[in-house]
């Protein structure tokens, strides 16, 4: 049996975890669209066009 303060770390480890899995694909998509774009590095745009994919995704 797990005690609340276990239930809480948890909890807040796999969120943790859910976060960073999030970020590195939203990061693999950004870095396949700037390679599409032919630039050397990420930009805000391309984080955001990845976003607005990975949420486009979900919702499907």
């Amino acid at each position: 049996m797990l005690y609340y303060q276990h239930q809480r770390i948890f909890i807040i480890a796999n969120w943790r975890v859910g976060v960073a899995r999030r970020r590195h694909r939203i990061l693999k998509v950004a870095r396949t669209i700037a390679d599409l774009a032919a630039e050397d590095q990420l930009k805000t745009n391309h984080v955001a066009e990845a976003i607005q994919y990975r949420t486009i995704d979900r919702m499907q």
